[in-house]
């Protein structure tokens, strides 16, 4: 969490020109944030790598850096979710509100005490977690999605041979073994039954051309979301 909250404070040094205040601002919350690491031990509980992150200097993460962290934030958002805290989870192409997620925990890095508080109140009574229906269902999700993505993984196969082999890519493509090929062959079909079967049972909301359809985000603040096919994703 500590991490997720110097990522945030170091991506605003990145999102443009700052007046002076506002970077002096964001420097001591920086600080703030490392020490309070320090003074409730979290520090203890992290890798070294995390531990180097959180106790650099404000600005000076790299744009390298922030994406190789960027999905502590929806680990850190399912957890919350898991735990009752916020009360739903985005859409595949989408991501968990990164202010709203520090917001929820009520932890201020300027009183450590809160990170105790925020721990007593994710495992008190009053805090209901999702019901096992509705875990099962969110897991049944994961699980599909995860196996469309490698689906798609696979249909792009022979795009990936023919960039990577100047040479022969069609060679290379017969050389494979026949389950492979045939794999290859028949994954269109089989992502469109499991799309109507997904669809039909209530896991997956909605279908576009015979595929999982993804909800993209709208272009501006107040437009619509756009289902589209899976396949047709950059």
């Amino acid at each position: 969490m500590s991490r997720c909250a110097s990522e945030l404070f170091h991506r605003e040094q990145h999102s443009g020109e700052q007046r002076q205040d506002k970077d002096a601002r964001l420097v001591d919350a920086s600080e703030t944030i490392a020490s309070t690491a320090v003074v409730t031990d979290i520090v203890d509980f992290m890798t070294d790598e995390e531990r180097a992150l959180v106790m650099s200097k404000f600005g000076t993460w790299s744009e390298e850096d922030m994406e190789r962290h960027r999905y502590g934030w929806e680990a850190m958002g399912i957890l919350q979710w898991a735990l009752g805290i916020v009360p739903d989870m985005p859409g595949y192409a989408e991501e968990f509100d990164r202010k709203q997620l520090l917001l929820a925990t009520g932890i201020q890095a300027t009183r450590p005490e809160t990170l105790a508080q925020f721990i007593d109140h994710a495992t008190s009574p009053s805090v209901q977690p999702p019901s096992n229906e509705t875990m099962a269902r969110a897991i049944a999700q994961a699980d599909l999605w995860h196996w469309r993505a490698s689906a798609q993984s696979m249909l792009e196969l022979p795009q990936r041979i023919d960039a990577a082999s100047v040479d022969a890519p069609a060679a290379m493509l017969k050389d494979l073994p026949a389950g492979v090929r045939d794999m290859m062959r028949y994954l269109p079909r089989a992502i469109a039954s499991f799309a109507a079967r997904a669809h039909a049972s209530g896991i997956l909301p909605e279908v576009v051309e015979d595929d999982f359809a993804v909800r993209c985000p709208p272009q501006r603040a107040d437009g619509p979301t756009k289902a589209v096919a899976y396949r047709t994703l950059d």
